[in-house]
């Protein structure tokens, strides 16, 4: 029922403004209930950038830690996830033309096919 689904939201979102620190004022229960593409697809990438992009950011230092005053001076995690990506795909730079950012460099998924093949060869 409409009620539950409108509850159930509802508390999904209070939890995620609670564990992100920030209202979440754009979304609402009917916005997702009703099926409103755009927001929901808006939540999603909320939720990946809170809990797996910043994570990212948070624990590169751990990873290459000479990378520090790069990550000190990030101004968030995408930024991070793309210098990221940049080190994993270091060893394709005969294959692939630099990575600039997440929009222009992907579209011939030359540069998606080589950040799968660093992690798992066999697939590729």
């Amino acid at each position: 029922m409409r009620i539950h689904q409108m509850a159930n939201v509802s508390k999904a979102l209070s939890f995620l403004e609670k564990k992100t620190d920030e209202p979440l004022q754009s979304i609402g229960n009917e916005d997702i209930v009703d099926g409103n593409v755009k927001l929901t697809l808006g939540l999603i990438w909320i939720i990946i950038y809170r809990f797996q992009i910043q994570h990212i950011a948070n624990t590169m230092t751990d990873i290459y830690p000479s990378l520090l005053n790069d990550i000190n001076s990030m101004v968030d995690a995408k930024q991070a996830l793309l210098r990221w990506v940049r080190l994993q795909l270091e060893d394709y730079s005969d294959i692939i033309p630099p990575i600039q950012d997440f929009h222009r460099s992907w579209k011939t998924g030359i540069a998606f096919a080589a950040l799968i093949h660093r992690h798992d060869p066999d697939i590729l």
